[in-house]
């Protein structure tokens, strides 16, 4: 594959096998919420590219870009250690929810990647004491996305990265939500340093924070600076693949509830036509109790009437 005219050829970089790791997964996880499904084919990318002995995400969710980080891991045999931090109550950006948002997502997760992964549901400050300063190598930053929040997290959080660390920050390029500062974050922080920006999917920012980052993450972020349409294109296309998959699901979900529909109806149906039927027989049952009762009544008047003309007779004697 060529890059254009501008850069290093794609076939000269360590890149592709770590392309192809990545091109050959479909996510465990998807869920209705699809803000972060285009970005899951570079989740697994960077895993493989970076293999992290520390990840951390702050702001979860539902699960779909978490489960993709840990989902990669496992995939390519890592040894980490996972920790996603959320409330799990929601904001004001995607919204307040109960518990059984994480109710659901915990009982996925205890399932698959218990093993290696935590689930922290706590306010990101809260977490911060149980990581150590140059501890985490990878960081996923995702939560309230107002310039002030994204800044606090991005601060309080970059002592702890380690001399091979990138942080991602979701939502760099969300125009149409007026309130989010992410994108102008990210402008800021990442000025002067190795960072490549997704546009699509509302904007994935990668940025290389360590003073040691390891040469294989250098080069990706040199390649997709000097190539960026066509990095784009890669894991744009690899991300359609998957909302393809996801549209599938849906439709066969769909069908299956309309298989499902179909036989209540004729259940119903059936239901009906014997409800009709017991109920005529009822009718029938009360026409026929009706009868019965008038030919006792008859019976009883003829019984009375005998009785009567017994006793007369009797008395004229």
């Amino acid at each position: 594959m060529k890059s254009g005219d501008h850069g290093m050829e794609l076939e000269d970089t360590q890149l592709v096998p770590h392309l192809l790791d990545a091109s050959l997964m479909f996510p465990d996880r998807i869920s209705p919420i699809d803000s972060w499904h285009r970005h899951i084919p570079f989740a697994f990318f960077i895993m493989s590219l970076m293999s992290p002995r520390v990840f951390v995400e702050l702001g979860t969710h539902r699960g779909d870009s978490y489960s993709a980080f840990c989902q990669a891991a496992r995939r390519f045999n890592l040894e980490i250690r996972c920790y996603a931090v959320d409330t799990w109550e929601g904001d004001e950006h995607a919204g307040y929810y109960g518990d059984e948002v994480f109710n659901e997502f915990a009982s996925f997760h205890e399932a698959v990647y218990a093993e290696f992964s935590r689930l922290l549901r706590m306010r990101f400050d809260q977490a911060l004491k149980i990581f150590s300063n140059g501890e985490i190598d990878l960081l996923h930053i995702d939560g309230l996305h107002t310039y002030e929040a994204v800044r606090d997290d991005y601060e309080s959080w970059l002592p702890k990265m380690s001399d091979s660390g990138v942080i991602l920050f979701h939502d760099t390029n969300a125009p149409e939500k007026e309130s989010f500062g992410v994108g102008r974050l990210f402008q800021e922080v990442s000025s002067g340093r190795p960072h490549f920006e997704f546009k699509f999917g509302y904007g994935l920012g990668v940025l290389a924070v360590g003073s040691r980052v390891s040469e294989l993450m250098l080069e990706f972020l040199e390649w997709s600076a000097a190539n960026s349409e066509l990095a784009h294109r890669i894991f744009w296309v690899q991300g359609s693949d998957i909302e393809l998959g996801r549209l599938s699901m849906i439709i066969e979900h769909r069908d299956r509830l309309g298989q499902q529909l179909k036989h209540a109806r004729s259940v119903v149906k059936k239901r009906d036509m014997q409800l009709e039927a017991l109920l005529e027989h009822r009718d029938k049952l009360g026409q026929e109790l009706s009868h019965a009762r008038s030919v006792i009544a008859e019976r009883d008047a003829e019984l009375q009437a005998t009785r009567s003309s017994r006793v007369t007779k009797k008395l004229n004697k």
